[in-house]
């Protein structure tokens, strides 16, 4: 807290810090549609293309470094970033370092943050071993990063691992020395957002989905027919692959 006051205090270094803008300038790249090509030039993402212009922003996902470790921070600035769901936080360290961070529910301009030790401040990271039981965490490694997302933490289970609940409901097993960020992700009405029109997609570089049953033969296994056929088969994608009921994914291992 005495870092926070000395930040609110002194005005003169407040003020310095927003004409060098130059700073926050690196952590931002410019980003290069691709429209679903690949090195070749070939297609192989299909309905990409358009869109805004848009910056990648350099964010640190899972700060752990050790220039960092017990350093107090301070939130300057929460952004939007159009490459994830997520708001994200910009935060001042104590020791002059500059850096964008996925935003934490609940967590206001000119709080103060840490990394490295337990902390009760909202968006503090620090290893799962002091994490505290039933509690909610985000940002576990590249886990529960998407908007409104969490993980609970359900205790200890040996020296080594410790058990926790995935957004999805499973169960998993990780080490101890993970990191684990104090909180919900912010955004957590995201999945209320509703498109009102077609444009809105296409400001987010997607493009029309036409359906299978509407081409000819040579392009889709659903194509061809007399009038408005509905494929004849099951559904499958343009390669024969089951779209309905196929199992991709392993089954889930719940401990």
């Amino acid at each position: 807290m005495s870092f926070l006051n000395n930040f609110n205090k002194n005005r003169k270094r407040k003020l310095k810090l927003f004409k060098n803008l130059y700073k926050i300038k690196k952590l931002k790249i410019g980003k290069r549609g691709q429209s679903g090509r690949n090195n070749h030039g070939k297609i192989t993402l299909y309905n990409r293309g358009g869109g805004l212009k848009t910056n990648y922003i350099i964010i640190d996902l899972l700060r752990n470094y050790k220039f960092f470790w017990n350093v107090s921070a301070i939130l300057l600035s929460i952004e939007y970033d159009a490459n994830r769901t997520n708001y994200i936080s910009l935060i001042l360290y104590s020791n002059g370092f500059l850096s964008f961070i996925p935003h934490v529910h609940t967590l206001k301009i000119g709080q103060s943050l840490k990394v490295g030790i337990y902390s009760d401040y909202i968006g503090s990271r620090y290893p799962l071993e002091n994490a505290i039981m039933n509690q909610k965490y985000s940002q576990v490694s590249f886990f529960a990063r998407a908007a409104g997302t969490f993980i609970k933490f359900l205790g200890v289970i040996s020296d080594q691992e410790i058990k926790l609940m995935m957004p999805s409901g499973q169960y998993k097993l990780i080490s101890k020395r993970y990191l684990g960020t104090y909180g919900i992700n912010s955004n957590i009405y995201h999945y209320l957002n509703f498109f009102f029109k077609a444009g809105q997609r296409r400001l987010l570089n997607k493009r029309p989905n036409v359906r299978g049953v509407a081409m000819n033969p040579v392009d889709h296994p659903h194509g061809g027919g007399e009038g408005k056929s509905s494929g004849g088969r099951i559904s499958v994608s343009p390669w024969g692959i089951y779209t309905k009921g196929y199992k991709r994914l392993k089954k889930k291992k719940n401990i």
